[in-house]
């Protein structure tokens, strides 16, 4: 199972702004304390606007990442640096994702790149693996993140 921190220090690991950190101490606008390991990756994406936390104000670094979130990350992470747009318009394409659903847009736009599959059933809230986290950087990003697959198990 991957969980929030450590998805948030793999993208700001892999992202093209990952050298822009922080120069100056910014304080945490989450309800919860952020690791310190990932404080710095956790708080740059979040002025970047990236991550966002909960509705509640939590992060949840310890919380499982879902496949909502996982998309979601990426396509804000896409359009901060102006490689995506939001769409015009979007028909709804997943029976188990309605347009308030906060990964709504981002489906929207990777269906539209063919970067996810056309079943009708995306399960947002289900726990994302480090393999399938892989295997979209991979599709979205390129063959680079191919060879890490070998190193991944199908159940991790």
């Amino acid at each position: 199972m991957l969980v929030v921190t450590a998805a948030a220090v793999i993208i700001a690991s892999v992202v093209p702004f990952a050298g822009k950190f922080l120069a100056t101490t910014v304080s945490n606008p989450f309800a919860d304390a952020l690791p310190d390991w990932a404080q710095e990756s956790i708080l740059e994406l979040n002025r970047q606007g990236v991550i966002k936390g909960y509705e509640d104000g939590r992060f949840g670094p310890g919380d499982p990442l879902t496949n909502g979130q996982t998309v979601t990350l990426l396509w804000r992470m896409l359009a901060y640096e102006h490689f995506l747009q939001e769409p015009g318009h979007c028909a709804q394409r997943y029976d188990d994702i309605p347009p308030s659903h906060y990964a709504f847009v981002p489906l929207c736009v990777f269906r539209a790149q063919g970067w996810t599959t056309s079943d009708r059933r995306f399960h947002p809230d289900a726990p994302e693996t480090r393999r399938g986290v892989v295997e979209l950087l991979s599709t979205v990003l390129g063959p680079t993140l191919r060879s890490a697959l070998k190193d991944v198990s199908a159940d991790r």
